[in-house]
């Protein structure tokens, strides 16, 4: 049992309402996709993970202001905060976090007492307390995990008390760490959702519950600091409202037979987008997990390699644009130890010069990081992909707000309300149209994350969402003073029932920014307001920074002063009692814009998949051809849906999901019996004389240019897609396209290594003019472990296809990829008829 003294470290004793326990927060407790952290506030505001609803019908705005003020207090103070696990939203789950984890440093034989309270919001749930080894991603299958113990929540809705009490098994891992896990859990697939207040754990060792109790003291901070936003080197940032995802594999930016496009693709970031403030870079998911390379790899392996991209970093810098470089905490199959997770990250910003680290999946950044960091590089700032708690405001600059709901009432970003400098990027990833994201991101004085190659599909900016979001943030950029001002006066009253107005003080001027709802508005009061005495409206001008020009405005006898004005979607006005020049410069650009034509750089096409090169039949099979290959008759192919990541990936499933059903009718042919080994590979080299224009990653696990006895019989690799069309034309053969593997393995099973020993190239290529991809097919001998974001490896089904991007041949080849080749039969000419294809067989 525990001592009544070492309870009193943990927290306080527990009560029917929901406690003050400042040690129940981010800083201590890291959870799942399905789990979010608020503060107390008042029945009159209503919110959910992302915003505050405006005041609703039958709420006094006034008592609205002071309710929203109030719990900006609460969280500016450190105040209460609980967390709320929605089973319908991921995974609800929380648990210590490392550090922590790492000072309990739990043992076999350890006696453990474990509490919380909780309270039903809705459905029927039950909560399990589990060890796991922290190895990999937490939740992740290769991970060593034990069940302590369950236990049911009451269904009543008021807090209670749950408490497990369990010995550590003998079974438990010794090499790496182990951590608590609390899931909740549901019957059958009815979601649920509760609250959890605090967290009481202790072991029977007073040495180790003393380190625990001296850390979180220690780190335990009862105000939200602002020092970042004070720090001149970080307030970059706050102005940084246009936001663009660089996809690697896009050939706007790099192609094999141009290099690198840097110049002319910042010329389309400033004519067709306004220019952009920062721009996050992207090689490796969805690659991931198709060999072991990490990573760092990935950009190790970009063309020219990271001087060469150092340089067009430097590039875009020239141009204002901030590098932000994304960091995934789940890569971890290559890195055992965790406590070199800070070195990787300290040295790769030192490597790239990068102005950002994006920490993918996490919703928080280790504010330890915080110092060693700013004595490496100054200005660098911390991106989370996930929706951070409040805390989090004291170590992240900017934040992603990612397919973000907006209550009804339209609501405000709760992280910009408690700190208005606070950056926030709209983004819906995959969607083709952004303009409901870019009204919520100007109305609420935020930004936006352009994301037009989504991993290979694309969706260009239509003409639409160039203007709208040109004309955005023209006015944003203009007056970033008012809109990061803590004088934002919310939701000030609109004379139209479906029009939201924000306002926004300044000197000389004060903004406003409009957002409609409804129906057109055309030549209608907007807002009405009483001038101040000190004030004359002689002195007054009304500005309509949307459209361009001035806007009508009368004034009755008790000084009560009412705009008028047209507003469509989006408005902006401007009230200024003295001369102000950014408000002339926003009139004249306006101005002309209507009299100039639109951006030389039209607007590009959502792109079409077109299959390529157009292969071409080889000499009939010979005699000597048939002692290695097997002959396949003609029949008919059904194709199913294509992989271009994990399968489990939400984000990819609806697009992975939409290709395949095509039904192909091929002639007969030969393939070979086994894929082309590295001594098959070492003849043609020394027979044809073949160097690759490129010799990046070339053969490179033969350690040398002789090839090593011992590999002579395995399967070549670490050769490109242009490799092994070279060597198929040597021996008189081609690849085979992927419906031609695919009817071989369901044909043939005297075929050697199809599911488990390396992928094999198809001469199956695709592309859209932004993106290219080939088709892989077979099983592989590598499976990448510590997360289900990796693409999976393993055998696989014969009739499972990999979309494998493709860039330059450094970074495609990859040591589990090998091929096999094929020769038409003699009577047959090459020819594949495709039965019916509503979409091309590709991404």
């Amino acid at each position: 049992m525990l001592s009544f003294s070492m309870l009193l470290i943990l927290g306080n004793t527990v009560m029917s309402t929901m406690p003050h326990d400042p040690m129940f927060s981010p800083v201590f407790y890291e959870t799942g996709s399905g789990c979010h952290w608020r503060h107390p506030h008042s029945e009159i505001v209503s919110m959910n993970e992302w915003f505050m609803a405006g005041p609703g019908p039958g709420v006094v705005r006034e008592e609205w202001v002071e309710a929203a003020a109030a719990y900006k207090r609460v969280v500016n103070e450190g105040l209460g905060r609980t967390l709320v696990l929605d089973t319908a939203r991921g995974a609800a789950c929380v648990y210590p976090s490392e550090i922590l984890s790492n000072i309990l440093r739990l043992q076999k034989g350890d006696e453990l007492f474990f509490s919380f309270r909780a309270r039903k919001l809705s459905g029927s749930a039950s909560f399990s307390l589990q060890l796991e080894e922290i190895r990999h991603e937490a939740g992740s299958s290769d991970n060593w995990h034990a069940q302590l113990d369950s236990v049911d929540l009451p269904d009543d809705g008021e807090w209670h008390e749950l408490s497990f009490a369990a010995t550590m098994p003998e079974d438990m891992p010794v090499d790496y760490m182990t951590g608590l896990v609390l899931s909740m859990d549901t019957e059958g697939d009815s979601p649920a959702s509760a609250e959890i207040s605090g967290i009481f754990f202790g072991i029977d060792d007073t040495t180790r519950m003393s380190d625990v109790g001296d850390y979180l003291r220690y780190e335990n901070q009862g105000h939200m600091c602002r020092c970042i936003y004070n720090n001149e080197e970080l307030n970059w940032a706050s102005g940084a409202f246009s936001g663009y995802f660089l996809f690697a594999y896009d050939r706007r930016f790099y192609t094999p037979e141009e290099g690198y496009k840097t110049a002319e693709l910042l010329k389309y970031f400033e004519e067709r987008l306004g220019g952009v403030d920062t721009v996050i870079f992207w090689p490796s998911y969805p690659r991931m997990g198709i060999d072991d390379r990490s990573q760092i790899d990935f950009f190790r392996h970009m063309p020219g390699g990271i001087g060469e991209l150092r340089e067009q970093f430097t590039l875009m810098e020239k141009a204002g644009i901030r590098i932000l470089l994304p960091f995934f905490p789940w890569d971890r199959g290559n890195q055992p130890d965790r406590s070199s997770e800070e070195k990787i990250l300290l040295n790769f910003i030192d490597d790239l010069n990068g102005n950002g680290l994006f920490m993918d999946k996490r919703s928080s950044v280790n504010d330890r990081l915080r110092g060693p960091l700013d004595s490496l590089r100054e200005g660098v700032i911390f991106t989370p992909g996930l929706c951070p708690p409040a805390e989090q405001l004291s170590v992240c600059n900017l934040s992603w707000a990612q397919n973000t709901t907006d209550p009804i009432p339209p609501g405000l970003p709760l992280l910009k309300w408690i700190e208005p400098r606070h950056m926030q990027h709209f983004v819906r990833p995959g969607s083709s149209d952004r303009r409901q994201d870019m009204e919520h991101a100007f109305f609420n004085g935020c930004g936006l994350l352009i994301w037009e190659n989504f991993f290979g599909d694309f969706q260009p900016f239509s003409d639409e969402e160039s203007e709208l979001w040109k004309r955005c943030l023209s006015i944003l950029r203009l007056l970033q003073e008012p809109f990061t001002s803590t004088l934002w006066d919310p939701f000030f009253p609109t004379l139209q029932e479906d029009l939201y107005a924000h306002r926004w003080p300044g000197a000389p001027s004060t903004i406003f920014t409009l957002l409609n709802l409804g129906e057109a508005l055309e030549y209608v009061p907007l807002i009405r307001w009483r001038l101040p005495e000190s004030l004359r409206g002689d002195d007054m001008v009304v500005y309509d920074l949307w459209n361009g020009g001035t806007l009508r405005w009368d004034m009755n006898e008790f000084g009560v002063v009412q705009l008028w004005g047209d507003v469509d979607r989006t408005g902006c006005i401007a009230i200024s009692f003295g001369e102000d020049e950014r408000l002339e410069k926003l009139i004249a650009q306006r101005k002309k814009e209507r009299e100039e034509k639109e951006s030389k750089f039209e607007a590009l096409p959502a792109a079409e998949w077109d299959i390529l090169p157009e292969m071409e039949a080889t000499s009939p099979a010979a005699e000597d051809d048939l002692k290695t290959m097997k002959e396949i008759p003609g029949g008919s192919v059904t194709l199913g849906p294509v992989m271009r990541g994990n399968p489990a990936d939400e984000r990819l499933r609806s697009l992975q999901q939409k290709f395949g059903g095509d039904v192909s009718i091929l002639p007969s042919f030969y393939i070979d019996e086994r894929q082309v080994s590295n001594g098959d590979f070492a003849l043609f080299l020394k027979e044809s004389g073949y160097k690759p224009d490129n010799s990046e990653n070339f053969l490179t696990h033969w350690g040398g240019d002789t090839l090593p006895k011992e590999l002579a019989d395995l399967p070549v690799v670490h050769v490109s897609l242009e490799d092994a069309r070279a060597y198929a034309h040597w021996a008189g053969k081609r690849l085979p396209s992927e419906e031609e593997w695919q009817h071989a393995a369901q044909n043939n099973e005297d075929l050697i290594g199809l599911t488990d020993s390396v992928r094999e190239w198809t001469d199956s290529e695709y592309s859209n003019g932004i993106t290219r991809f080939a088709i892989l097919r077979g099983g592989a001998r590598y499976t990448a472990k510590g997360s289900h974001h990796f693409l999976p490896g393993g055998p696989q089904k014969i009739t499972d296809r990999t979309a494998y991007l493709l860039m330059h041949p450094g970074l495609d080849r990859s040591a589990e990829i090998g091929f096999r080749c094929v020769k038409d039969a003699e009577s047959n000419p090459r020819s594949i008829s495709f039965v019916s294809s509503d979409s091309f067989p590709g991404l």
